[in-house]
């Protein structure tokens, strides 16, 4: 079984058993003999739930064909320096700042202030030496978009 064939596989598995739970899956990556799948849900994701996951997966995936043996897997969360894959992401870090590489290199930042199945809509700031200014809300096409990542902010 190839790569691709393998995410397939383990998208096709894993589906209805993270729906089940209101989860999802935000990516999945072979290399080599390991396997990498990110999990999340609109409200935080544990190392538990990870566990839950992984047991699931190996115990489905060894049903049909000899999978530990073979691969090494590994369950997490993607992190908030990861950049946002799927719509329901976008969707739950609505109200945060992010940072959005456009496909022409161009940068915008902002707050999210929403997302739909063709883009965004983003509340766009600009700012220079510590003052922020606000320049208005701009919608994003999704087919703009390189990557997405939500900026860390401290109070």
């Amino acid at each position: 079984m190839n790569s691709s064939e393998l995410q397939n596989k383990i998208s096709a598995i894993l589906t209805p058993e993270l729906e089940s739970r209101n989860w999802f899956l935000v990516d999945c990556k072979v290399n080599g003999g390991t396997v990498q799948v990110f999990v999340d849900s609109d409200k935080g994701f544990t190392i538990e739930n990870c566990a839950t996951i992984s047991r699931f997966l190996e115990g489905e995936l060894d049903k049909e064909f000899n999978f530990s043996s073979s691969y090494s897997l590994e369950v997490s969360s993607p992190g908030m320096g990861k950049p946002l894959k799927v719509l329901r992401q976008y969707r739950k870090y609505a109200g945060r700042k992010v940072s959005v590489l456009l496909n022409d290199g161009s940068r915008k930042e902002g707050r999210l202030v929403s997302a739909n199945d063709n883009g965004i809509l983003l509340e766009e700031i600009k700012t220079e030496k510590k003052k922020q200014t606000l320049l208005g809300q701009i919608e994003i096409n999704f087919n703009q978009i390189k990557s997405t990542t939500v900026v860390v902010e401290f109070k």
